[in-house]
C-alpha cells in the first residue's frame, strides 16, 4: 500500500511517502508560516522522485495536533481535500502519538510521557504504555498542563510501579531539570532530534490504524484542540 504521511502541526513540518511500512523518501518543510506553499510542492517533489504519481497513493496519513492552530489545518485541509475529492482513504494521528512512537524505548509494557511544549508555562501532555511490538497505546487521554504539577503527578502516580517513564517531546527543552529534580533516574529522555513527530512513524501508526479499523470519515475528521485560539472573534454588540 502507498502511504503519503504529512504533518504540519510544529515549527518543522514534514512529508514522507511509504510502501507499506516501508520507507520510501521524505522531505523537511522549514518554514512554519509558509507550509501552505511548501507542502504541495514537497509532495509533488516526492512523487516525481519516487516515479510514483498521487494516483497511486491509496493512504494519507495526518497529524492531527494538538499544536498550532494555523498549522494543523494545512495538512488536515490538505487531506481532507483528497479523501474526498480523489477517494483516497485518510487516517487521523494524534502528533502525541507519533512523538511517543518515536520515545526511544522498544520494549512492551515500558511507560511513555510524550511533553509538547504548549508555551505559556504549559504543555500538552499524554502517557502512553508500549505495547504491539513498540507501539504507544494510551493510558490517559490528552490534556494541557501546568509542568511543575505534572511532574509532581508522575512522581507520586502509584499506577506506574515506581518505573522508569521515557519521556519525548518539545516540553522537554524548556523543563528538562523540573523533570530531573521531580522523577530522579526514572526520567529517561530522548534524543533532541526525536522532538519533532518523525514522518515514517507517523506513517506506520496509519497503517496500523488502518488495517485494525480502517480509513477515517474525512468530511468528520476535526483537529485535537487543547486550548482556544489566542485570537477570538468578537460579537458585535447591536
Amino acid at each position: 500500500m502507498r502511504i503519503l504521511a504529512m504533518d504540519t502541526v510544529g515549527q518543522k513540518g514534514s512529508v514522507a511517502l511509504l510502501d507499506g511500512e516501508t520507507p520510501i523518501t521524505s522531505s523537511l518543510l522549514l518554514n512554519p508560516t509558509g507550509h501552505v506553499v511548501s507542502l504541495p510542492q514537497a509532495i509533488t517533489t516526492l512523487l516525481e522522485k519516487a516515479d510514483i504519481t498521487m494516483a497511486d497513493i491509496e493512504l494519507v496519513v495526518t497529524t492531527l495536533g494538538p499544536g498550532s492552530f494555523t498549522g494543523l489545518r494545512i495538512a488536515l485541509g490538505l487531506a481532507k481535500g483528497l479523501a474526498l475529492g480523489q477517494g483516497i482513504n485518510v487516517v487521523g494521528i494524534s502528533t502525541l502519538d507519533v512523538v511517543a512512537a518515536g520515545c526511544g524505548s522498544k520494549k512492551d509494557g515500558d511507560y511513555v510521557a510524550c511533553v509538547l511544549d504548549a508555551r505559556r508555562k504549559e504543555v500538552f501532555f499524554a502517557l502512553y504504555q508500549l505495547a504491539d511490538g513498540g507501539f504507544p497505546t494510551i493510558i490517559n487521554e490528552p490534556y494541557i498542563a501546568d509542568p511543575v504539577t505534572l511532574a509532581k503527578d508522575l512522581a507520586k502516580d502509584t499506577n506506574l510501579n515506581n518505573q522508569p517513564i521515557y519521556m519525548n517531546g518539545s516540553g522537554l527543552g524548556p523543563y528538562k531539570d523540573l523533570f530531573v529534580t521531580t522523577l530522579g533516574n526514572r526520567y529517561i529522555p530522548a534524543a533532541m532530534e526525536a522532538w519533532q513527530p518523525d514522518p515514517f512513524l507517523l506513517g506506520k501508526l496509519g497503517l496500523q490504524k488502518f488495517s485494525k479499523h480502517g480509513g477515517d470519515n474525512a468530511a468528520n475528521l476535526q483537529p485535537l484542540y487543547l486550548r482556544r485560539p489566542d485570537a477570538v472573534v468578537k460579537k458585535r454588540v447591536l
